[in-house]
């Protein structure tokens, strides 16, 4: 189940919405993923990571990032990459179910006790290609426009 925020400027007006989490895609956002980083498609970290940890994952999770040069905005998957410790490794027979096997070791129990982070993605803003932080949804943000604090008018969930 995901979240989506809707906020707005009080002074300027400016509004965006975040939908925030995965929703029921989360299983198939895992597989395309970790197969995208296997193609190189999001850059040469994420395949040797593939490459060094064929058993590793992806957190799909999308989170409210902002820029750190022009202050925009946008919702992004954490992209997180994560190894499973070895002695919370599950036998699965891998050999018959390959993506439903590694997909099983992110549904057991918290990611966090069960795995240990690699490295967290990089994402570049699409605007002006600085680099994009991870902002907390409970804060109060501020607006990219005019830098006055804005508002969540609108909550709700989402699938």
């Amino acid at each position: 189940m995901g979240i989506f925020k809707e906020y707005c400027c009080w002074r300027c007006g400016y509004k965006f919405t975040a939908f925030l989490g995965a929703g029921l895609s989360f299983p198939r956002l895992v597989f395309k993923r970790f197969e995208e980083m296997r193609t190189g498609r999001l850059g040469e970290e994420a395949k040797r990571f593939t490459e060094e940890h064929p058993d590793g994952w992806a957190d799909c999770n999308k989170l409210l990032m902002r820029c750190v040069k022009c202050g925009e905005y946008d919702c992004r998957e954490s992209l997180a990459m994560y190894v499973p410790k070895k002695s919370h490794a599950r036998e699965f027979p891998e050999r018959i179910w390959p993506k439903l096997a590694r997909f099983m070791r992110i549904l057991f129990g918290d990611p966090e006790k069960h795995c240990t982070k690699y490295a967290d993605y990089r994402h570049k803003c699409k605007k002006c290609g600085g680099d994009m932080r991870t902002v907390s949804s409970r804060r109060i943000i501020r607006c990219p426009r005019c830098g006055f604090w804005m508002r969540r008018v609108d909550w709700g969930l989402w699938d």
